[in-house]
């Protein structure tokens, strides 16, 4: 006789299904995954679950938890002693997808539960990889406000947050495929490649550095070999990156970067490159407001006196008003000083290890947890990658499918 399920089990499988919903809209429209996953934590509220997922994440990942809730803490107290605090109230506003990460965990306990939403995110990204190939082919003319286009086909999602999504997923499908059998395995491969080459299609230079660190991170793991083969392994590796930047859209912008650095060395910041100027008015921040920074939402005022001062910087633009300096770790100097970058690093450090500790080939989520702290620390070495929508949501996603799947499963089924 069938088991009637109680209200609280009915929400939280409606509960799932808006979690799949947000996964598989994911690429394609912000509004609707914020709407699908900001109804799927109220779904969790309303049956409990978000608050199991605590207790779980608590207790069994309690100095990831730590690190978390202390570098989140500091964007609330930064707010005391902001440049402005409205700016501040609106960054705080915007981090609100990383509450997801308990529930997320507790929802992808069950493996059948986690294997489909895996199945869900290859669909949704699968999808946007064929709409970037019409972008390319110019059957689609979808030009995006975030450089996505034609000769630069990255969707919805843009050229700067691209590399990290697809990255990832080429990262994971690699792994995945190491668990596979016959034509799965080699499909799975192929499908990585792609993902991997679309990105040096297009001209994101920050996605070069994150698809070239996890490819040696995945070479690194998933060879069983000697220490040389390894090494030649990962050479390679390099070698061809190099060789698919030289004919892609990539070269242009390669050629923009070391151009700005021989202006640099030269002392020369009246360039293309606005990222020198935007560290160089982070650290300048820092310096001026010592030993707490600017506060919590305060960077963008304290450029602009910087540039006032030294009016040979360049921020993009002679209007422009830098929100960020593209950079965590300098974001996080002129934020909260010292005590910011330390617990950055600290919350880096932290998840990177419990990830990289767990048993990779105990199924296909168990690399996730690893992956997703190093492709964030890489990017944000040229982006603000823990406060973009795209990769903050994929890692909110990936960071608690990861973390279900190295934790016990629950003793009874939603």
């Amino acid at each position: 006789m069938t088991k009637r399920l109680s209200m609280k089990e009915y929400i939280a499988r409606g509960g799932f299904v808006l979690l799949c919903l947000a996964t598989l809209t994911f690429p394609f429209s912000v509004a609707a995954c914020n709407i699908a996953l900001g109804g799927c934590l109220v779904a969790g509220l309303l049956s409990g679950e978000y608050v199991m997922g605590l207790r779980h994440v608590w207790k069994n990942h309690r100095a990831l938890s730590i690190a978390w809730l202390a570098y989140l803490a500091l964007f609330p107290i930064g707010l005391l002693w902001s440049l402005d605090v409205d700016r501040g109230l609106q960054i705080i506003g915007r981090q609100w997808f990383w509450l997801a990460i308990p529930l997320v965990v507790q929802v992808l306990r069950h493996k059948a539960q986690r294997n489909t939403f895996v199945w869900v995110l290859c669909i949704g990204l699968g999808l946007n990889l064929l709409f970037c190939l019409g972008q390319f082919l110019g059957i689609v003319t979808f030009i995006d406000k975030s450089g996505s286009s034609t000769t630069n086909p990255t969707g919805y999602i843009g050229h700067t947050s691209f590399g990290l999504v697809y990255g990832v997923w080429a990262a994971f499908l690699l792994h995945w495929s190491t668990l596979l059998e016959g034509w799965r395995c080699w499909a799975t491969r192929l499908l990585a490649v792609w993902s991997a080459g679309a990105i040096f299609l297009a001209s994101g230079r920050g996605g070069y550095l994150v698809v070239a660190v996890l490819l040696l991170v995945m070479l690194w793991r998933l060879i069983n070999a000697q220490l040389w083969l390894k090494l030649a392994a990962s050479s390679l590796a390099v070698i061809i990156m190099f060789v698919a930047l030289s004919f892609g859209p990539g070269k242009e912008r390669m050629l923009e970067s070391w151009q700005s650095i021989q202006g640099m060395e030269q002392g020369n910041f009246q360039n293309r490159e606005a990222r020198w100027s935007l560290w160089y008015a982070a650290i300048e921040a820092w310096r001026q407001h010592k030993p707490l920074g600017v506060g919590t939402g305060g960077y963008h005022v304290a450029a602009l006196t910087i540039k006032q001062q030294h009016a040979e910087l360049f921020y993009g633009g002679e209007s422009s008003e830098p929100a960020h300096p593209h950079n965590m770790l300098f974001q996080s100097l002129a934020r909260w000083g010292p005590l910011g970058v330390l617990l950055f690093a600290t919350l880096i450090a932290v998840w990177i290890r419990e990830g990289w500790r767990s048993n990779w080939h105990a199924e296909a989520a168990s690399c996730l947890v690893a992956l997703t702290g190093i492709a964030l620390f890489v990017q944000g070495l040229t982006q603000p990658s823990f406060e973009e929508h795209f990769p903050g949501i994929l890692t909110t996603l990936l960071l608690g499918a990861g973390l279900a799947a190295r934790g016990p499963a629950p003793d009874s089924t939603a």
